[in-house]
């Protein structure tokens, strides 16, 4: 058992836009507990620990909006995030020990998911249908990768 509850679980992230002092909410529903322990644990931690206070999305891609623990806007608290993340292990090797991906979850339309690289805790809201770019490649097989890849774990929406 986790220490949050069996689920299913939601987290509401407040977003503030800096340049036109407009606040919104988005609201993630994680996927089960039973079928990627790791990675929503991990998630809800972060959540938890407040690791996305004062954080951003920093990035808008034709494919993906990536948010985290990072501040483009402001460079001290930009400093005082990637120094909070450093202490905590976070960075530079990322969030998660081991890559879980579910080909029941796969990257659809306003689904988020860590990158496969990283790791977390930089992590990124699909945009349009990533299935096939960010799901395993045909190389990856058997948990080991053949030239290809594991796949980014997707972990709600």
């Amino acid at each position: 058992p986790t220490r949050y509850g069996p689920g299913p679980h939601h987290v509401e992230l407040a977003i503030h836009f800096p340049t036109t002092k407009t606040n919104e909410k988005i609201t993630l529903r994680l996927y089960s507990l039973d079928t990627m322990p790791h990675t929503i644990h991990t998630f809800l931690t972060l959540i938890d620990r407040q690791h996305y206070n004062r954080g951003s999305f920093l990035s808008l891609r034709p494919h993906v909006l990536v948010a985290g623990p990072v501040d483009m806007h402001d460079v001290e608290n930009n400093r005082q995030l990637e120094q909070k993340m450093k202490r905590e292990g976070y960075f530079p090797d990322g969030a998660l020990l081991f890559n879980e991906y579910s080909g029941e979850f796969p990257h659809v339309v306003g689904t988020a998911g860590f990158n496969e690289e990283m790791g977390g805790p930089v992590f990124y809201v699909n945009l349009v249908d990533n299935t096939v770019g960010h799901g395993p490649s045909d190389e990856h097989e058997g948990g080991g990768s053949v030239g290809g890849k594991a796949g980014d774990p997707c972990f709600g929406e």
